[in-house]
């Protein structure tokens, strides 16, 4: 089941574990995909340890559920809203929901890699202004080239190549 309570690993992926110890990785992509187009009642089947990263973006999954069709059913959407400010943190790394009218996100990424070091990454994107299925579903995962050959060594990451994905060195 694809709810928080299953989340076992956010470490360079997400994965689901459920109650007979069954795992799925890499399924942010895909969650992606079915949290821009509103659907929250779907059963997916795979037959691998792994969602498969397609193309390294969301993208991919919009377009085969639109192509697929999706059909509105009858009881009523369920919402969360956020009525004061929660923050989460573990070690350097933290997560804070605010109250705010609409869906906005702020993020800053800092990896110890000449890339990135003393200049950390930031962005905030308004979704009241900005569309995720025209925009951003086609952003692509990108991570660093030693965190690739761990994820190789430990027989995951399969589907990941430099057609898909970005590889900093």
């Amino acid at each position: 089941k694809a709810d928080a309570q299953f989340v076992r690993d956010t470490v360079l992926c997400t994965a689901l574990v459920n109650e007979q110890g069954v795992r799925i990785s890499t399924v942010e992509h895909l969650s992606a995909a079915l949290a821009a187009l509103g659907i929250d009642n779907l059963y997916v089947e795979v037959d691998a340890p792994e969602v498969p990263v397609m193309d390294g973006s969301a993208h991919p999954f919009i377009y085969l559920l639109q192509s697929g069709g999706i059909e509105e059913q009858s009881l009523p959407k369920q919402f969360i809203r956020i009525k004061k400010k929660i923050r989460v943190e573990d070690g350097d790394k933290w997560a804070c929901i605010k109250p705010y009218h609409g869906f906005r996100v702020s993020f800053a990424i800092n990896f110890d890699h000449p890339v990135f070091r003393n200049s950390p990454q930031t962005a905030t994107i308004d979704f009241m202004q900005t569309s995720f299925v025209k925009e951003i579903s086609r952003a692509r995962t990108f991570g660093l080239l030693s965190d690739y050959e761990v994820l190789r060594a430990k027989n995951l990451a399969l589907g990941s190549t430099l057609d898909n994905a970005i590889v900093i060195d």
